[in-house]
């Protein structure tokens, strides 16, 4: 009986020793691990050469934007006008064509953006939105200074939702 009583002790023992051995290891057991990342630029820059309007002849004015960041971008384009009534005495031209058309922008009719086409690569720049501007007739006494502002934005080409700029840009609005 006492054989057996040992035996069992010595059991006990050696499972709670090999239990403990094992809890040690766990709690002193570690590994680490490096995510490496970088962040990428989306910075673009507009660009405008513009000259001074004459009624009924076509100005030069062609607003571009440029990929100055170090990821490739879409962008979107707002035309602003100080006084909207301004906008029926203005037409925008396009290569000696009336309108903003065939120049790798296209105009979203549910938030009035236009959209370029492709992705702008680093360093590259778009194609103008419009080449000219045509005051068709002289502005009425209260609409003698209007401004006409050309609004830029980008968002990063690559990631979920970026399959093209119009989702692009949602995806950033949380759409």
């Amino acid at each position: 009986m006492k054989k057996r009583k040992w035996l069992t002790a010595a059991v006990f023992v050696a499972a709670v020793l090999m239990t403990a051995a094992n809890a040690a290891a766990y709690l002193t057991d570690f590994d680490t691990a490096s995510n490496g990342f970088c962040f990428g630029s989306n910075i673009i820059i507009s660009k405008e050469e513009f000259q001074t309007p004459e009624i009924g002849a076509v100005t030069s004015k062609t607003p571009r934007a440029k990929n100055t960041g170090t990821v490739d971008s879409y962008v979107r384009a707002y035309i602003a006008l100080s006084d909207s009534r301004a906008g029926q005495y203005l037409e925008y031209r396009t290569g000696g064509n009336s309108g903003i058309s065939g120049n790798g922008w296209e105009l979203s009719e549910t938030d009035g953006y236009y959209y370029y086409k492709d992705v702008l690569q680093p360093g590259d720049e778009t194609e103008p939105l419009f080449t000219g501007i045509r005051l068709l007739t002289g502005l009425p006494a209260g609409l003698a200074d209007i401004t006409i502002d050309i609004y830029f934005e980008s968002v990063q080409a690559v990631g979920p939702g970026a399959d093209c700029a119009q989702n692009a840009f949602k995806k950033l609005q949380g759409k």
